[in-house]
């Protein structure tokens, strides 16, 4: 009788320690697959963050391309400007002092 008592109790003690480790186990597998989780995230957002900082690159390239032309086309229409006043300024003179 003590002995069937004992083997039930060593049986009873090894179910729980075997319930214990398997508890312990899912909760290491539950902590790696939130890390893992954590770590795909933030591969993720740096992804993300990469290809907004891209847009933001272009968007700025574009900005720079404009200006770029608006510049030339404003130094363009100065130059034609300036060219147009050398000639009147040519013209008055000639006219003030007419060729001989």
């Amino acid at each position: 009788m003590l002995q069937k008592e004992a083997k039930i109790q060593k049986e009873v003690i090894l179910e729980k320690a075997v319930i214990q480790k398997v508890v312990k186990l899912l909760k290491a597998v539950k902590l790696l697959k939130a890390a893992a989780m954590i770590r795909a995230t933030k591969l993720l957002l740096k992804k993300l963050l990469k290809k907004n900082q891209a847009k933001k690159f272009q968007k700025k390239n574009q900005a720079k391309k404009l200006q770029k032309k608006l510049l030339k086309k404003n130094l363009s229409k100065k130059h034609l400007k300036t060219k147009q006043n050398q000639k009147k300024l040519q013209k008055k003179q000639n006219l003030k002092n007419p060729k001989q």
